[in-house]
């Protein structure tokens, strides 16, 4: 005697998609922390895009997405961190230069 396959009468409920962004995301997350810091903005800029969308229940939360925002966030302090630094770094060279020939 076989068992008889039962066709569920209705379909099981699934939740929202994951999102689809969140591996591009975490991607650019890595790349702005480690070698590209103008990347870490559009981490940024996406990971905040995209965890509205999570907000709103469009799409399900996502452990890569809050990484890659988060690291978006730390690498576009760096990234302003590198710009003062250069900026500063340029004004001293300058301003020593200035001071030498007069």
């Amino acid at each position: 005697m076989t068992p008889e396959y039962v066709q569920p009468s209705e379909p099981i409920p699934r939740g929202p998609a994951p999102s689809p962004q969140a591996v591009t995301v975490f991607v650019l997350g890595i790349l702005g922390i480690t070698c590209c810091n103008i990347l870490a903005p559009i981490a940024l800029i996406l990971g905040l895009s995209e965890r509205k969308l999570v907000s709103e229940g469009v799409c399900a939360p996502s452990g890569l997405l809050t990484a890659g925002w988060i690291m978006g966030i730390v690498g576009t302090v760096l990234l302003c961190l590198n710009v003062l630094c250069t900026v500063l770094w340029f004004l001293i060279v300058f301003l020593g230069l200035l001071s030498g020939v007069a």
